[in-house]
């Protein structure tokens, strides 16, 4: 049974929510890789640690349901019953699933990450095919914990 207090999050917010996730990830690679290859002493250590402190904040946040998009956006994944998803079922959700097999169905089936973001546009419950595969709704709201 869902939660009635909870109010599914659109299908815009978790568009913007993603693209900030991609935009943050690559651009803190971008900017170690960056610092890397200037020569200004040990300034590839700040891009590194900048680098890993943003994948830490990342994995430390899955547990509540969160990425760094959707905490600046303001919504979160939940299990299907509204309770907090747990660090083990938030990487499965966010890494393996989304990220891990997501790339290799789209190497086989090339259309798979379109249909995936735009499935919330007709799906009652506004779940994504990787919301479905492992039992998650992404609703407004910051995380209770």
């Amino acid at each position: 049974m869902v939660d009635p207090n909870l109010i599914l999050a659109s299908w815009l917010s978790r568009l913007l929510a993603s693209i900030l996730d991609v935009f943050l990830g690559w651009a803190t690679l971008g900017v170690s890789v960056l610092l890397w290859f200037l020569p200004a002493g040990h300034l590839w250590l700040a891009g590194i640690l900048g680098f890993a402190g943003y994948w830490a904040l990342f994995m430390a946040l899955l547990g509540r349901g969160l990425t760094p998009g959707k905490l600046l956006v303001g919504i979160r994944a939940v299990r299907e019953d509204g309770s907090d998803l747990g660090w083990g079922l938030g990487f499965m959700r966010e890494v393996v699933v989304k990220r891990v097999l997501g790339s290799v169905l789209w190497l086989f089936a090339g259309l798979y990450p379109l249909a995936d973001g735009l499935w919330p546009l007709w799906d009652p419950r506004r779940q994504a095919l990787h919301d479905k595969m492992v039992g998650t709704l992404v609703v407004r709201g910051r995380s209770r914990s």
